[in-house]
């Protein structure tokens, strides 16, 4: 029983992820247009978003922020978020980085 409502949970916060995300990148997109670095950019945008999207954005700045390289803390956003938009999201920006 209470593992049904352990994988509920999970399964409902993974949708507000799902709902949310489109519009953390969107806001993502504009702190990058209007000239901030990707680090500055992270945090504007995990302090403007939804939850839970902004708890898993903050944490990935912290990580990158604090000595974990990017690509690192990409990595580990897709593990903690295992979703396809996550993991397109991060093989974008790891793929940025390199060019």
């Amino acid at each position: 029983m209470r593992c049904l409502y352990i994988l509920r949970c999970r399964s409902k916060r993974f949708r507000q992820f799902e709902e949310n995300f489109p519009d953390a990148l969107d806001s993502l997109a504009r702190s990058l247009r209007a000239g901030h670095p990707f680090p500055a950019a992270m945090d504007i945008v995990s302090e403007e978003c939804e939850q839970p999207v902004a708890a898993e954005l903050q944490q990935t700045a912290m990580e990158g922020n604090l000595g974990t390289s990017w690509d690192q803390a990409l990595q580990n956003l897709a593990e903690r978020v295992p979703l396809l938009e996550i993991n397109m999201f991060a093989a974008a920006v790891q793929l940025q980085n390199r060019s």
